[in-house]
């Protein structure tokens, strides 16, 4: 057999590759029709509430009321929560104004920045949400819901509620994707399947349009139990999630302060991933990649994002909204069995026990209830366990969310890192400036001898910041198996920054890990290393039998299907590559569907699909700059530098501070041998994102490039005093250096 293959990578149209995009957000006057599933032998169908109130009247009344019971409703006056008869609302000049007419609610707002354009009326058709704030949407064209982005603060007065706001404390103009108009306002795409039980987007790609339906308008039981037609029918019959915690206690020795998880006498173990899992289909960051089946495996369903920016801090604290899966799967909670029922009743969603008997049922109250742990007056501000703990980050102008990780405050990382802490949140009187702020609170919990072990967060913010230790910390992290799965697979992606022997024995052993999480992110690991290195080692996980393993698996080896001698030796490649086909294609209404679809086509090679699939993705999303820079990369790598530019400047005029956009624009600009504008270019790439080593680099080459030899020199030389751990800039440095020192020795 011919292995030249094995020394040469794989032939990729693409300069710059966007594996997967998760876009960001959250937030028809008739009940869409209900949407029942055929009945048969092997699969249940849905039958709604009314079905399971019969036998299980207690908990439906505590149901009622609940946020899950209120995530959804038509837009009566027992619904609608706001003022519909309050003075029109203002923001950066667009006016809202809002009418009632008998039992029917309206507003009148521009939809353009057109000062000749006058207000259009909506009829308001559904509520969404409840407490502390209550959004509208509104039904537009294509079978479209829209979620308007003022909404109404329902908190009391004298919290400062009662009132008209708005989502962001910014113009949001009628072309921006934020405006209420615009994409991720978009309710079919982002939000329903997670506000209402038994959805069906019903989104038709051709026409672009929604017909979508739902089996009930809100989260019902069968949201979390799942279809519940045979367990109606013989009770004797189980719905497919069985949401109780299998046979077992929490116990204290006597020795211990913590309880403990102990099984009955005929059970190894009672952990319930089934339960977290239900939970975490939507209480996550994730990217849907198949149908769910309720009590499946949720990785075979769904992409849960990992532990990186600009979702979370470098120590996994939130940053942007995560709704609390992937906080919960760091902690040590998770980690010693407990499920989301330990601490919410499933049903109305509040805390089982108010205040710390909730923490003291598990850890003893004499231990840590005490001032003597906390270091604040019992029953004061900072002696409630949630308040070090889980401190909350506001989003949505009014709506805190405790952070699920339950940490131990750590300002010494503060300090290192510019994270945040539970400390300095509180005692916002200790300094003038965060730095300060942060060093004080260091200082005082060392002087009460808290424990600062390693922690994770200083292999990832190390891993971030491109830091010469990188490597070695991350492998730290990645080995230990008493590091959370999660923050094991959020540390291997790192690895392909820094791929050697020593490394690749840490992702070699991870690709074997027992979670699929862990798995998936030995394989990003592998993206950009040898192609023999990853038919070996990748090529047995086209097998996994978790769907988002062997389709990652798949989408790192497209490349083999047009190499005959490495596809001799994944002959299953095809099927994998189906797989992940498939979950491409799952939500057809996303435009990073059509990114990735374009990024997989430039692998194996077919140019004109790839083209066909970036312009579909930003047919939807036209600022979306990953699929301009993606497009504009398969143009240049084409010889379609002209077109490379034109693409690129269309972007610009849609996000003009989009770094990367510049940075693609300078490169196709060399290409066409415009030296100056593409000096312009690339140095305002590097303007706008000075974090990017990349931009460093490429701007420092290109000024030497252009004869501005000393000038380069120091941008590389700042940019490799920054991230020690490039490199593409300290090797690019040492080149541009020893040059110089031979020109200087010549003369």
């Amino acid at each position: 057999m011919n292995n030249s293959w094995k020394t040469q990578q794989p032939l990729l149209l693409l300069h710059t590759s966007v594996l997967v995009c998760t876009l960001l957000g959250c937030s028809g006057e008739a009940t869409p029709p209900r949407h029942t599933a055929e009945v048969t032998a092997e699969e249940a169908a849905f039958v709604g509430r009314a079905a399971c109130a019969e036998c299980h009247p207690d908990q439906t009344r505590s149901w009622r009321g609940s946020h899950h019971d209120l995530a959804m409703q038509e837009a009566t006056p027992e619904n609608v929560l706001g003022d519909f008869n309050a003075e029109p609302f203002e923001h950066f000049g667009e006016r809202t104004e809002f009418v009632q007419r008998d039992d029917a609610f309206f507003v009148r707002t521009f939809v353009s920045e057109d000062s000749e354009n006058t207000p259009r009326e909506y009829r308001i058709a559904y509520t969404f949400g409840a407490e502390p704030l209550q959004q509208y949407l509104v039904e537009t064209e294509g079978g479209r819901l829209q979620a308007l982005s003022v909404c109404w603060d329902t908190r009391p007065a004298e919290e400062g509620g009662q009132r008209w706001f708005h989502l962001y404390d910014e113009a949001v103009p009628h072309d921006n994707p934020l405006h209420w108009t615009g994409f991720f306002q978009n309710w079919n795409y982002m939000c329903a399947d997670c506000h209402s039980t038994g959805l069906d987007p019903g989104y038709n790609a051709t026409e672009n349009q929604f017909n979508t339906t739902w089996e009930e308008i809100d989260v019902s039981c069968e949201a979390c139990h799942g279809p519940a037609s045979q367990h109606a029918a013989n009770a004797d019959v189980p719905t497919l999630v069985d949401m109780k915690r299998p046979e077992g206690r929490w116990v204290f020795a006597d020795d211990e302060p913590n309880a403990h998880l102990q099984a009955s006498a005929n059970l190894e173990s009672v952990t319930n991933s089934a339960q977290t899992d239900a939970c975490g289909r939507c209480h996550s960051r994730r990217t849907p990649v198949a149908e769910y089946e309720h009590g499946d495996n949720l990785h075979d369903a769904f992409r849960v994002n990992l532990l990186s920016p600009p979702l979370y801090y470098a120590d996994g604290q939130i940053l942007d909204e995560v709704y609390v899966y992937g906080s919960f799967l760091q902690s040590k909670m998770h980690g010693a069995g407990v499920t989301c029922t330990d601490c919410h009743d499933p049903h109305t969603g509040e805390t089982l026990i108010e205040g710390n008997g909730l923490c003291t049922s598990c850890h003893r109250g004499t231990v840590y209830d005490v001032e003597e742990h906390h270091h604040h007056p019992v029953g004061t501000p900072g002696s409630a366990c949630v308040d070090c703990h889980m401190p909350a980050r506001t989003y949505m102008v009014v709506d805190p969310r405790r952070d699920h990780s339950f940490r131990v405050p750590r300002p010494d990382l503060s300090v290192q890192q510019g994270t945040p802490n539970a400390c300095t949140g509180c005692h916002e009187d200790r300094g003038e400036t965060q730095e300060e702020r942060d060093a004080w609170a260091a200082e005082i919990t060392e002087s009460w001898g808290v424990q600062k072990p390693f922690h994770y967060g200083e292999a990832l913010h190390a891993a971030t910041t491109w830091q010469a230790d990188a490597p070695a910390l991350l492998q730290r992290v990645i080995n230990d198996d008493t590091q959370p799965a999660i923050v094991r697979a959020s540390a291997l992606p790192f690895l392909a920054q820094s791929l050697d022997a020593s490394t690749l024995l840490a992702v070699e052993r991870a690709l074997r890990d027992p979670s699929p999480l862990v798995r998936r992110g030995a394989l990003e690991a592998l993206d950009g290393t040898d192609p023999a290195v990853q038919v070996a080692l990748a090529g047995p996980l086209i097998q996994d039998p978790v769907l988002t393993v062997r389709a990652e698996a798949a989408r790192l080896l497209a490349w083999a299907v047009n190499v005959p001698e490495a596809l001799n030796e994944i002959p299953l490649l095809h099927a994998a590559l189906d797989d992940y086909r498939a979950t491409l294609q799952q939500r057809a209404d996303r435009p990073d569907t059509y990114l990735n679809q374009g990024n997989l086509e430039a692998q194996l090679g077919d140019a004109a699909a790839a083209e066909a699939a970036y312009r579909r993705a930003l047919e939807m999303l036209p600022s979306l700059g990953s699929a301009t820079v993606n497009l504009a990369d398969l143009y240049r790598a084409t010889g379609r530098d002209a077109d490379a530019e034109t693409v690129l400047r269309r972007g610009l005029e849609l996000a003009p501070d989009d770094a990367a956009l510049h940075h693609t624009l300078g490169l196709a600009l060399v290409r066409l041998g415009r030296g100056g504008e593409a000096l312009d270019a690339l140095r305002r790439a590097w303007e706008l994102d000075a974090d990017a080593p990349r931009y460093a680099y490429v701007y420092g080459v290109a000024l030497n490039d252009a004869g501005e030899r000393e000038q380069g020199l120091r941008i590389l030389e700042e940019a490799a005093r920054r991230f020690p751990g490039n490199h593409e800039l300290v090797s690019g440095l040492r080149s541009l250096s020893s040059t110089r020192d031979a020109v200087s020795n010549s003369k």
